[in-house]
């Protein structure tokens, strides 16, 4: 069995890695969030919409983050104090994904620039500038899945790294970008974890033109599409 903890405060990580000989100790991290005040220090890196409104994860907590180079430092510093603190047998970094209607802040629009050689695009502007906004957004998770996976690798050899993920068949109900096979294709990740769930399954999907919600057969293909 593995236990997989999802936070640093001193007394939950001890109260698992005391029985790290009955447990595999695991450690999971949002690889596309960050807290309320690092976020507030670095607002050109919050997922941002048109209209100009950053996006939170839920009604508060952490704000869905762009990862910037600054971002993927921020990253670093929680995991180099992860391994640290009880060197997991294995990270997974989760939901390496942008919202389709992001796209608007200083940023990304640096990271547009820097990757296309090129002014910044209104995403929502053209079908092709969509299209250009979504491979920037899947190229910059790669880069920090990279990132993570060398660094891991030189820091403590031999953990693993998983990256937690929904289907792809949900990211394009929801207006996600998410890579799932290009963060696969890099060599740099080990194992994928399928995050398929109450929410995921209660989405409908289109059935002979009709909207159908049916929680055993959307299952059943998210399941199936990771593959």
């Amino acid at each position: 069995d593995s236990i997989m903890i999802y936070s640093l405060h001193e007394k939950t990580v001890k109260s698992w890695a005391d029985h790290d000989d009955i447990y595999s100790i695991d450690m999971m991290l949002a690889i596309n969030r960050a807290g309320l005040r690092w976020a507030d220090e670095h607002p050109d890196a919050i997922q941002t919409k048109k209209d100009g409104k950053r996006m939170l994860h839920g009604a508060k907590g952490s704000y869905y983050m762009v990862p910037t180079k600054e971002f993927i430092e921020y990253t670093w510093d929680i995991v180099k104090r992860a391994i640290i603190m009880f060197r997991p047998v294995t990270i997974a970094f989760e939901e390496p994904e942008m919202w389709n209607q992001s796209g608007y802040s200083d940023g990304f629009k640096a990271e547009w620039k820097e990757y296309f050689k090129e002014d910044w695009q209104d995403p929502q502007s053209s079908p092709e500038a969509m299209l250009k906004s979504m491979e920037l957004k899947t190229w910059l998770f790669e880069r920090i899945i990279g990132v993570m996976y060398e660094r891991i690798e030189k820091l403590a050899p031999g953990t693993k790294m998983y990256i937690a993920t929904h289907s792809t068949v949900n990211y394009n109900a929801w207006g996600i970008t998410a890579g799932l096979n290009h963060y696969m294709a890099t060599g740099k990740v080990d194992g994928i974890i399928g995050q398929t769930w109450s929410d995921t399954i209660r989405t409908p999907f289109l059935y002979k033109g009709e909207a159908v919600r049916d929680e055993y057969l959307t299952a059943y293909v998210d399941f199936t599409s990771y593959v």
